[in-house]
C-alpha cells in the first residue's frame, strides 16, 4: 500500500522533501534515479546513430539502383548494336546499305539512336570495316554511347 508521508529528521519535517513509502521503505526522487533506464542524451546518440546507418543504407541502395540502370541501358544498347551489325553483315558487299560513308542512319530505328559508319579498309583485298555507335542519354543527362566495328570482304560476301 502506498501512502505519502514526511521524512522526520532533527529539524521535525521542515525543509525536507516528501516521499512514498513502498513495502515499508521510502523512495524519493534521488533514489528513483538510480533505477534502470535511458537518459535523454542516450536516446539523442542512439537516434542520431540510427539515422546515420538509415541514411547510409539509403544511399547505397540508390546508387545500386543508378548502377543497375545505367547497365541495363548499356546491355539494351548493345543488344541493338548487335542486332544491326547482323543486318549489315548479311547484305552483300555491293548493296547500297555497305556503300562508304560516315553517319548512316541506322535500319530501323530512328537518327537520335545512333549511326552508323562504312570505310574502305585499310588490309590488302577488298575489305570494308563497318561501325555501328549506338547513344543513349541517361536520366542523369549524361550522354552514353557503344560501338561494334567488324569488317566484311568481297571474298566472302560477294
Amino acid at each position: 500500500m502506498l501512502k505519502r508521508r514526511r521524512r522526520e529528521g532533527l529539524l521535525g519535517g521542515i525543509g525536507r522533501k516528501a516521499g512514498i513509502e513502498m513495502d515499508g521503505k521510502i523512495h524519493t526522487a534521488a533514489t528513483h534515479r538510480k533505477r534502470g533506464g535511458f537518459t535523454l542524451i542516450e536516446v539523442v546518440f542512439a537516434s542520431a546513430i540510427v539515422m546515420i546507418s538509415a541514411i547510409a543504407i539509403v544511399n547505397a541502395f540508390s546508387y545500386a539502383r543508378r548502377t543497375v540502370s545505367v547497365l541495363e541501358n548499356r546491355l539494351a544498347c548493345l543488344h541493338i548494336a548487335r542486332s544491326v551489325m547482323e543486318n549489315l553483315r548479311s547484305q552483300s558487299y555491293p548493296a547500297a546499305a555497305l556503300s562508304v560513308g560516315t553517319g548512316k542512319t541506322l535500319p530501323g530505328y530512328p537518327r537520335a539512336r545512333g549511326y552508323y559508319n562504312v570505310v574502305q579498309g585499310t588490309g590488302t583485298g577488298a575489305t570494308k570495316d563497318i561501325t555501328v555507335v549506338i547513344q543513349w542519354v541517361e536520366p542523369t543527362g549524361q550522354t552514353n554511347s557503344v560501338s561494334l566495328t567488324s569488317t566484311q570482304s568481297l571474298g566472302m560476301h560477294p
